[in-house]
């Protein structure tokens, strides 16, 4: 669901969506999306909503103390974020 670059929404027909790159568009079901905002899902963007507001990281420490799927959320995130708000 995730796509490097702009991502676009273009329904696709009736039941679908699409979602992706133009050159790279990933079809999905409509009843499938609900699917994808999984609790891991809201707590990563909790993790990076925090960070982003200045918060800092969950845990207390430097970067080499977490673990490095933070660094990770952050970066897809924050790419994500980047994206929409037309920045890339």
């Amino acid at each position: 669901m995730w796509a490097k670059g702009k991502a676009d929404y273009k329904p696709s027909g009736p039941g679908t969506a699409n979602i992706g790159t133009l050159k790279n568009p990933v079809f999905i079901e409509r009843e499938e999306i609900p699917g994808y905002f999984t609790p891991w899902f809201w707590q990563a963007l909790e993790i990076w909503q925090a960070f982003n507001l200045g918060l800092g990281l969950p845990f207390s420490g430097a970067w080499p103390d977490g673990p490095a799927y933070l660094a990770v959320i952050i970066r897809i995130c924050e790419s994500e974020h980047r994206a929409i708000m037309g920045e890339q």
